[in-house]
């Protein structure tokens, strides 16, 4: 199967993004803001149904699974709906992510192991969202549905595969789907959670923040529009996904064939060079003496061209060719979700004997 993340050579992944960037544009992504406001309702109903007290971060990503799914398929498969991880689905998600991990150093011997064309002869999807998408896929073609009837994700790479299914065949699709789920649910829902976490032992941030949502002109409900005018609700995201960026893992490119000056230093064509998110967002020169210290105000106070400077630095969705084509949506997710739990429920850390009082952190 297919990703857009692990893709190589660099000129497949080009051709992948060319065919299927069109799905991640602002303009598009805002066609799937019905979609989130529908998943917030679902949401809303279920923290209500388990009150008066619910513990917040599962059913953050029990939220982020249902409305990606929802943008992906149509439909979800219900965990909010069912509180639980459908078929271990979630875990299947973080074992993905585990196996990226451990096997990104070597990719050649991942490629010996797991995806050497005898391998993949013999694997078939099994997860409950591969299910999901092929069983999409052979409904929409005996009912004789073209792609473009639809106005999801699968429809769209369905109509890339269309065009040029040299590049994007059936497993692609299903590939690429699946990618898009897994890589996009659960960074967003921890990402999230880490929000509520900086802000919530922060009393006098989170007492700005809700007077910015107070007293802006919003509509009822907000539309995404408005709320990504919020200048404060912006920048304390930023702070939280500065301070901890989920996916930690080395951003490797690969010089070109002319070679390149980095850093002072001249280095060969070919070689993979690395940045750290982690060192770059706590680099003083960028954010000053404070760097260790969660200040959402530092965005607000920033002259124009340090703005521009911290907006640079912050890699949290990558950068360049690689950069997240999924980061519209997570936005979306994050702008229209934040704003929601913080106007409707009173959102605080639990205390209970014998647990830490720190959210447990495990980069995905």
């Amino acid at each position: 199967m297919a990703s857009f993340i692990g893709a190589k050579p660099e000129t497949r992944a080009t051709a992948l993004k060319k065919h299927v960037v069109s799905a991640f544009t602002p303009g598009r992504v805002l066609t799937y803001e019905g979609v989130v406001n529908d998943a917030m309702e679902i949401l809303i109903k279920q923290l209500e149904k388990h009150g008066p007290v619910v513990e917040i971060v599962e059913w953050l990503r029990y939220f982020m699974f249902d409305t990606l799914s929802r943008i992906a398929f149509s439909e979800d498969l219900g965990f909010m709906a069912n509180k639980e991880d459908i078929d271990g689905t979630l875990a299947g998600a973080q074992q993905r992510f585990d196996h990226w991990h451990y096997w990104l150093a070597v990719p050649y011997l991942e490629w010996l192991i797991f995806k050497n064309p005898i391998v993949l002869r013999f694997t078939k999807p099994s997860s409950r969202l591969a299910a999901l998408a092929l069983r999409k896929i052979d409904a929409r073609k005996q009912q004789g549905k073209e792609a473009g009837e639809f106005h999801d994700l699968l429809s769209q790479y369905l109509q890339a595969g269309q065009k040029d299914p040299e590049v994007i065949d059936s497993m692609s699709v299903i590939g690429l789907t699946i990618s898009t789920i897994h890589a996009g649910a659960d960074t967003t829902a921890a990402t999230t959670s880490m929000f509520f976490e900086h802000i919530l032992r922060h009393p006098a941030k989170l007492a700005k923040l809700e007077d910015e949502l107070a007293t802006a002109p919003l509509s009822q409900p907000p539309t995404f529009t408005e709320l990504n005018k919020l200048p404060y609700l912006d920048a304390c995201i930023k702070e939280s996904m500065r301070l901890q960026t989920i996916v930690g893992d080395m951003l490797e490119r690969v010089v070109g064939s002319s070679g390149a000056e980095i850093a002072g230093s001249w280095v060969p064509g070919g070689t993979v060079v690395a940045v750290s998110s982690h060192v770059v967002n706590r680099d003083e020169s960028i954010w000053g003496s404070n760097a260790e210290i969660y200040n959402p105000d530092r965005w607000t106070e920033a002259d124009e061209a340090q703005r521009r400077r911290m907006e640079r630095s912050l890699i949290a969705f990558s950068a360049g060719k690689r950069i997240c084509l999924g980061q519209h949506i997570a936005w979306l997710e994050m702008k229209k979700l934040i704003p929601r739990l913080l106007t409707t429920y009173k959102v605080d850390i639990l205390n209970r004997p014998g647990q830490s009082q720190r959210l447990e952190i495990k980069n995905l």
